[in-house]
């Protein structure tokens, strides 16, 4: 498996990276060609990357010269953002633990609640067993928790173990 250092940016990946950091997400075209000029892209290879983008509705052009993000793009912003200003309650000790049911799931659904899981920054302790402190806020969990309670058992749980957070989440 080749390490992610070893992995190139495309300039895709650039322009994309680019409007997501941006708020509004709309940025001239003439700044995202300077954008991947920095990154060793030509001109025409930032422009053909925008015209993917339209065509996989991830951009749309403006009339002002302007590209700006479009469709689950948006979307990702959106989570971005809300992960930089978590909306989170006074911890109380407690735990979130997440059981998934018994009987077969399919790939689509696996996928789903391990993405859920993710956004949430649940901690898998072991297969099929995910927690995390009980601090974030009712509106934080409605979108991922209509997915999460649809395949898991939802407790609420002590630990004891002090190393648990730890364990979990990579803390440094």
């Amino acid at each position: 498996m080749t390490a992610l250092e070893d992995v190139p940016l495309t300039a895709r990946s650039v322009v994309a990276s680019t409007l997501l950091g941006t708020d509004p997400p709309r940025l001239p075209v003439s700044f995202l060609v300077r954008t991947g000029q920095i990154f060793g892209f030509s001109e025409p290879a930032v422009r053909t990357a925008l015209s993917r983008m339209v065509a996989n509705e991830e951009a749309i052009r403006n009339d002002t010269s302007s590209y700006e993000l479009a469709g689950h793009l948006v979307s990702r912003q959106e989570r971005q953002r809300e992960g930089r200003s978590a909306s989170t309650i006074e911890w109380d000790g407690t735990w979130t633990m997440f059981v998934v049911g018994q009987g077969s799931r399919s790939s689509s659904d696996r996928a789903r609640l391990r993405v859920s899981m993710q956004r949430l920054r649940v901690g898998e302790l072991r297969e099929g067993v995910w927690t995390r402190p009980s601090n974030l806020a009712p509106d934080r969990l409605a979108e991922d928790m209509v997915i999460i309670e649809s395949q898991c058992d939802v407790f609420t749980v002590m630990s004891s173990d002090t190393g648990l957070a730890e364990r979990l989440w990579d803390l440094d």
